[in-house]
């Protein structure tokens, strides 16, 4: 009886990862290094539809390196280039200043940005102004900055917290509480896009964060070839005080990654509502998978 559970329960699974893949496999293309990954992946763990690409993960330890550095490669083209070398010169002789705390609440104070059409620029400089002074008067490690999103785009996005001196068990439960979260937000999309007979975006991704004790983590969730790839955009210590001010360029730039690549989805949702609805068959079929999914994935 426990085995034709057991066998059901992986027929399903398997029914509602082609049913996945198949509905997103026009729109969302996925390199030829990410399909060797997908299907290293199938021989360690067959039946698993997450591959963990974090740093630490026991998966990532296990591919060759044949594998790995492409993705590597990859994964520094898609994201460090985020950085603009004005920007990271800007932040890194900004934070290099030799100041007193009180000359620094005065020089953030002061902060304006010379040239109003570097929208990028201008936003990390209200970001620095927002984020900096609560952090010098109150002399408490500076919290994950979450920049501010719209309703649509806070859907994209889950994050775990933990105080300074949380215990390890604390760190594995949000990592894997994020991982899971990220998978049902990414197919709650899915199917809201389905039912509302919406196209999809052809970047989708969700965004995930965790912060434990003076460390933070961030993360995208994406798709491919019937597997979520959890991945992380970087890491960066939480400054405690003024004289770790190398560890602000770092948290900074990680921050900054993170909420761009999070804007380019936002913008792919957007230019998808601009298109043309998809044909009535194809709304047919797409509700058919969007009712296997309500049983999960």
């Amino acid at each position: 009886q426990k085995s034709s559970t057991l066998t059901a329960i992986e027929t399903d699974m398997e029914s509602n990862k082609r049913s996945l893949k198949d509905l997103l496999g026009g729109d969302l293309q996925c390199t030829e290094n990410m399909k060797s990954i997908c299907q290293h992946h199938d021989t360690l763990y067959p039946g698993e539809n997450l591959i963990d690409l974090r740093p630490n993960s026991n998966y990532l330890k296990k591919l060759p390196f044949k594998i790995l550095e492409p993705y590597f490669k990859a994964l520094d083209d898609k994201i460090e280039n985020l950085i603009p070398s004005n920007v990271h010169k800007f932040l890194t002789e900004f934070f290099q200043q030799d100041l007193t705390g009180e000359e620094w609440h005065i020089k953030i104070d002061d902060l304006r940005c010379s040239d109003q059409n570097d929208w990028l620029m201008v936003s990390i400089i209200r970001i620095l102004r927002r984020t900096l002074p609560p952090f010098y008067i109150r002399k408490t490690p500076l919290k994950l900055f979450c920049p501010p999103m719209s309703t649509s785009m806070s859907l994209l996005v889950y994050m775990e917290g933990s105080k300074p001196n949380a215990n390890d068990d604390k760190e594995i439960s949000d990592a894997s509480k994020i991982s899971h979260n990220l998978r049902t937000i990414f197919i709650n999309i899915i199917k809201y896009n389905i039912k509302c007979r919406r196209r999809f975006p052809k970047t989708l991704a969700v965004f995930g964060g965790q912060s434990f004790r003076l460390r933070i983590h961030l993360q995208f969730l994406d798709y491919c070839e019937g597997k979520f790839c959890l991945n992380e955009v970087d890491n960066a210590n939480l400054p405690r005080d003024f004289t770790e001010m190398a560890d602000f360029v770092f948290f900074y730039e990680c921050v900054i990654k993170w909420a761009l690549l999070a804007r380019k989805v936002k913008e792919s949702f957007e230019e998808s509502r601009a298109e043309k609805r998809p044909s009535r068959l194809s709304y047919i079929n797409s509700l058919n998978v969007a009712d296997i999914l309500e049983n999960g994935c």
